[in-house]
C-alpha cells in the first residue's frame, strides 16, 4: 500500500463529521505505539481533523521465521539496519482550521526536507472514502515511497534526529510542548 504521493487539494465532505466519529471509535489506544500515545489522544480532541493511522518508526531486527523485534535506539543502531517509517495519516477538514493545520504541516515537512515528507495519502481517498487524507512522514527522501527500507548507522542517526525533531514540532502544534 503506497500512503504517501503528491497532494491534493482539499475538497468538501459532507460527511466529515460522521467520517470521524466512526474513525474515533475504531481507536484502540493500546495499539498506539507508547511514544505518541499523547498526539493521537490530542488527535481525538482535535475537531478539523483525525487520525487513521500512526507509527511512531523503529528500528528492527529480523528474527527467526517472520519474528520482528524492535530495536529501541538506546541499545545502539545496527551497521546496516531496517526500519520502519514514522508518520500519521490525517484527515483533514475543509475549513478555515483545517486549511491552517494543513499549511502548518506543510511547514513542519520544510524543517528536514531530507527526511520529513508531507503529502496526499490517495490510497484512503481512493479506497477508504477518506477524502482529504494526507501524511506527514519521517523516512529518508528517497525512501518516501515505501514503509520500510534499509539504511547505514550514520543515516539512521539522522532518521532518529529528525524524527525527535517531527515529533516535537507535531506537539508543539498540538499545544503539548
Amino acid at each position: 500500500m503506497e500512503t504517501y504521493c503528491k497532494l491534493k487539494e482539499l475538497v468538501e465532505d459532507d460527511r466529515f463529521s460522521e467520517k470521524r466519529a466512526n474513525a474515533l471509535e475504531q481507536i484502540c489506544m493500546s495499539d498506539i505505539d507508547p511514544p505518541i500515545r499523547d498526539i493521537i489522544e490530542t488527535f481525538k480532541e482535535t475537531p478539523y481533523c483525525f487520525t487513521i493511522q500512526s507509527c511512531h518508526g523503529h528500528i528492527i531486527e529480523q528474527g527467526d521465521g517472520n519474528q520482528v523485534k524492535r530495536i529501541e535506539p538506546e541499545s545502539g543502531l545496527p551497521e546496516n539496519g531496517l526500519y520502519q517509517i514514522a508518520y500519521v495519516t490525517l484527515v483533514l477538514e475543509n475549513s478555515a482550521p483545517g486549511r491552517e493545520f494543513y499549511q502548518a504541516l506543510s511547514d513542519v515537512s520544510r524543517l528536514d526536507e531530507k527526511f520529513i515528507q508531507w503529502g496526499g495519502a490517495h490510497w484512503f481517498w481512493e479506497t477508504q472514502g477518506h477524502c482529504n487524507s494526507y501524511v506527514i512522514q519521517v523516512a529518508p527522501h528517497r525512501f518516501r515511497h515505501l514503509d520500510r527500507f534499509n539504511m547505514d548507522r550514520t543515516e539512521g542517526r539522522q532518521w532518529l534526529k529528525a524524527r525527535a525533531l517531527f515529533f516535537k514540532e507535531l506537539r508543539g502544534l498540538l499545544g503539548l510542548g
